[in-house]
């Protein structure tokens, strides 16, 4: 608990980089647990159905009468397995990323749960699933992402309670824990029913892992090595993970390294209830010479309640002496009574003592931090995490090994420290908020190589102690210059995993000039892979690129980050030979390979969507089956009430009419009992409807009451008849100013041109569509009735004031009227309200229609009288124009000739000065 506090407060002063929300789940072979982080919901366990903090792992699937299939969660499917062992798909973990042909695995499985059916999942996969007969088939990856959907709905629910309008409401990402020794096909498998779920996958963490950044995020540390080891005994497995810790002075961050890890993936809590089972089957068989160990063995329902009673007995062991043990009609009706001892179950497990200790033992013959020198003298305390590290020899042994001054801690939360520690590191992975800096060193637990073409000799990319999130590349020399077809292998521990292979080489690298210089010196491939955090290990890349021959290639490739920056990469087979005359000439090109597995196949993206779909068609009917669960709940509370309420009631009894109650009682009495024998089938909205019904029957009787003091004389009547003739007349003005509005509007769309049925028929209301026949009905029932008033002289018209003959009628009979008629002016008050504003809507609409018609008209008007206005302006300046060009004519006339008068007579007179020269000369 103090480690959540610490983490909660420590998360409060994140600083939220995006609106996001992470979810982290601690998925065990036995139970489940779930934190939900995100702005407003600082980091809190997601609570199960029944508020607990862990969930049964699993799920359980029932037949129902319709041939649909409900879906069982949690701690409710104990009794349901109990009775249908083979329904149930539970301790799932161990099967994950399996291959069918792991017979070992298979056999050790079905022996835990009788019944229940195994096959080969779809598509050639040689992955496990789960044959349900009629309910069909499921994959081990369908089974998972059943429980992880459940498990975000719920933390989903949560969500939007916490952060209520602030905009949170979609959980999209997720960080699970796994064992460390997971391979590469589990963690495959366990991201597959993640994204099965509409969850994207933020990362694997290890148990280990996750548990020491929890130990670490609440404590703070100097900057010495300090050394834990952490001993996670679980359902299904038992882990130690040995890790140490720094701190920065400076900064305060700290650091975690892991340092070694070992484990045993079959020995677990589980395999401790199998003793207690063993001790209980051969007392059963001891007390009962009779029964045949064969028949009860093989009886699955004996089996699944002998399970159930060895796990609650191991529990009672961890606390006490003895364990009593009683299970009603076992086998053949016969009642089991036993006790178990701890000394006994002790006894049959000292063979487990050593397997018990060899996770730790192995820790320090083979560390994954090579460098590692120390001893077990140097480790500071043990920190146990899982259910089984609750059993008491398991502590002593513990204590045994250690010894010394190492102390097992007490102050760690053996439940709930991985997925806090998960959860927390999740948020240091996606970087969704700035949190405490906790830098993590992981370690690969095995051996990663490859080999090309099959062959016997193995690259070494990252060895057993690797850090994670390395990448590497090299050069395939053995591959120079080839054209033909090749593959490369990957290996995981020795083993082969996936077979990648490269088919159409020479057609791959045709895009590639070979006649260049650049590509003097032939092609050479380099491949890049890489070990991820969550330790998928994959191949990258692989380029095949043009050798220039002044220079090694190889320092270009790696030396040289811009030089590959600058390469151009394309996709093969996307460009025609013509587009790739026309493209710049290429000196690399990134080569494409298909996957073949060895074992078990992750699912494709074609499989993936088919299940997603599987999945959300069942979702969906969950949650039309939880809605009519939820009303038939209602329904059932609903008559009851009712019953008590006409049978018990003093006031009821004492003043309420006869026949009223009578009508409630017999329609309590019906509905239950269709409630009892007919309702499995019902839909919501009869249930819904019969819902209704009840609250009328039950508001009759209330309203009755209420009104009890009312006078219904002649007095209350006229002010009845007149609110209902008015209400008459109020509808009738709104349906005539309607017909007025949409003739008058009908006119001016004809006068712009418009079409009115066509508009009107696009206008869409927001508003519920409105009946004209149930209107005109209720019209008439409210004329008759007020009509009826008239007839039985308890209101005055409009021309004569009649004789009040109210006390002639009984008062249940004038209350009946008075309420109907009273519920008849409601609803045609609401019908008027109704047509009132979606008048005004489709009013609004059309005018805005008309408006921007009128709006386009004047625009067009405009700017044709603005065109002829131009025209005009032109014809204006070119008469002008002419205008001036003609007095321009007449001008230079006009000083023609007095230019010609002017040399006529200057020519004279130079004629006679010429003469007097010609005198004088």
């Amino acid at each position: 608990m103090r480690a959540t506090r610490v983490l909660s407060l420590l998360l409060f002063v994140f600083v939220p980089i995006i609106s996001c929300a992470l979810l982290g789940i601690d998925y065990g072979q036995e139970f489940t647990k779930s934190v939900l982080v995100s702005p407003g919901v600082p980091f809190e366990i997601v609570l199960t159905r029944d508020s607990k903090r862990k969930d049964t792992s699993g799920l359980a699937l029932k037949q129902l009468p319709n041939k649909e299939i409900e879906r069982i969660y949690g701690s409710a499917t104990a009794s349901y397995c109990a009775r249908l062992p083979n329904a149930c798909l539970l301790h799932l973990k161990s099967l994950l990323g399996k291959s069918i042909d792991d017979n070992n695995e298979i056999t050790n499985y079905l022996s835990m749960h009788k019944g229940v059916s195994l096959v080969p999942s779809k598509n050639g996969r040689h992955t496990i699933a789960f044959d349900l007969a009629k309910m069909g088939v499921f994959s081990i990856e369908e089974a998972v992402g059943m429980s992880i959907s459940e498990i975000k709905e719920r933390a989903q629910h949560h969500l939007q309670i916490a952060n209520s309008g602030a905009g949170y409401s979609t959980i999209h990402d997720v960080v699970i824990t796994v064992p460390s020794f997971f391979t590469q096909a589990q963690r495959a498998a366990i991201r597959d029913a993640a994204e099965i779920a509409n969850l994207k996958l933020v990362g694997l963490v290890d148990d280990g892992t996750a548990v020491a950044v929890n130990y670490v995020s609440s404590r703070q540390f100097d900057n010495a090595k300090h050394y834990h080891i952490i001993y996670d005994m679980g359902a299904g497995s038992t882990k130690a993970t040995l890790f140490s810790v720094t701190a920065n002075q400076t900064t305060g961050a700290s650091n975690v390294e892991i340092e070694g890890v070992g484990f045993d993936d079959n020995l677990g809590g589980h395999h401790l209830t199998k003793t207690v089972m063993d001790i209980l089957k051969e007392k059963f068989l001891k007390q009962y010479p009779k029964v045949k160990a064969s028949a009860f063995e093989n009886n699955e329902r004996a089996m699944a309640r002998l399970w159930q009673s060895a796990e609650k007995a191991k529990i009672v062991l961890s606390a006490n002496n003895d364990a009593r043990v009683t299970i009603e009609n076992l086998f053949n009706d016969i009642d089991f009574k036993t006790v178990v001892s701890r000394d006994e179950f002790e006894n049959v497990n000292q063979d487990l003592i050593i397997r018990m200790l060899n996770p730790v033992l192995d820790i320090f013959k083979r560390p994954l931090n090579k460098e590692l020198t120390i001893d077990v003298n140097a480790i500071e305390s043990v920190i146990l995490t899982g259910g089984a590290t609750r059993t008491p020899f398991v502590q002593q042994h513990l204590n045994s090994l250690i010894g010394g001054s190492t102390s097992i801690a007490k102050n760690v939360n053996a439940d709930e420290a991985a997925v806090l520690g998960a959860t927390l590191r999740g948020v240091l992975l996606s970087k969704m908020f700035k949190a405490k800096d906790i830098s993590v060193i992981e370690r690969s637990l095995y051996d990663y190589q490859i080999s090309i073409n099959n062959s016997d000799t193995f690259i070494d990319l990252f060895p057993r102690g690797s850090i994670l999130g390395e990448t590497t590349t090299l050069e395939l020399t053995d591959l120079f210059n080839t054209t033909h077809d090749f593959s490369i292998n990957l290996y995981e521990n020795a083993e082969l995993y996936v077979t990648q292979e490269f088919k159409n080489i020479e057609k791959a690298i045709s895009v590639l000039d070979l006649n260049e210089t650049q590509c003097a010196g032939g092609v050479k491939y380099f491949v890049t892979f890489k070990i991820s955090e969550s330790k998928f290990f994959s191949l990258e890349k692989l380029q095949a690129k043009c050798i220039a021959g002044e220079k090694s290639l190889f320092e270009k490739i790696i030396g040289s980050d811009k030089e590959d920056k600058e390469d151009d990469e394309i996709i093969l087979d996307t460009k025609t030979e013509d587009d790739a005359k026309n493209k710049k000439k290429k000196i690399s090109t990134i080569l494409y390979g298909k996957n073949t597995y060895a074992k078990a196949r992750p699912m494709s993206s074609v499989t993936k969507q088919s299940s997603i779909e599987k999945l959300r068609e069942l979702s969906k009917k969950d949650a039309v089956r939880k809605q009519q669960d939820e009303t038939r709940n209602l329904l059932e509370g609903a008559l009851y009430d009712l019953r008590s309420y006409v049978q018990d009631d003093s006031d009821v009894l004492k003043n309420a009419p006869q026949d009223l109650i009578d009508d409630a009682s017999d329609l309590a009495s019906e509905y239950l009992e269709w409630l009892d024998y007919e309702s499995d089938n019902a839909s919501t909205d009869l249930l819904k409807q019969k819902l209704q019904d009840v609250k009328i029957a039950k508001a009759k009787i209330q309203t009755y009451l209420e009104y009890l003091n009312l006078p219904l004389d002649k007095s209350e009547f006229n002010k009845l008849h007149k609110e209902g003739l008015q209400t008459m007349h109020d509808l009738q003005d709104i349906m005539l100013t309607m017909a007025e509005d949409a003739s008058s509007l009908q006119q001016n769309f004809s006068n712009v041109g418009l079409n009115w049925e066509e508009e009107n028929k696009k206008i869409k209301l927001k508003l519920k569509p409105i009946d004209d026949s149930e209107v005109q009905h209720t019209f008439m029932q409210l004329n008759e009735n007020l009509d009826k008033l008239v007839t039985m002289s308890v209101v005055d018209t409009k021309d004569k004031i009649q004789e009040d003959k109210s006390s002639e009628y009984d008062r249940e009979e004038l209350f009946e009227l008075h309420e109907e008629i009273n519920e008849l002016i409601k609803k045609l008050q609401g019908f008027k309200d109704l047509l009132s504003k979606a008048h005004k809507q489709r009013t609004s609409a059309l005018k805005k229609v008309l408006n921007k018609k009128i709006a386009k008209m004047i625009k067009s008007a405009k700017e044709s009288a603005e065109n002829e206005q131009k025209e005009q302006q032109k014809g204006k300046e070119k008469h002008k124009h002419k205008e001036q060009q003609e007095q321009t004519s007449e001008e230079i006339d006009d000083e023609f000739y007095d230019v010609t008068d002017d040399k006529r007579s200057g020519g004279s007179e130079e004629s006679s000065e010429s003469d007097v020269d010609h005198d004088e000369l």
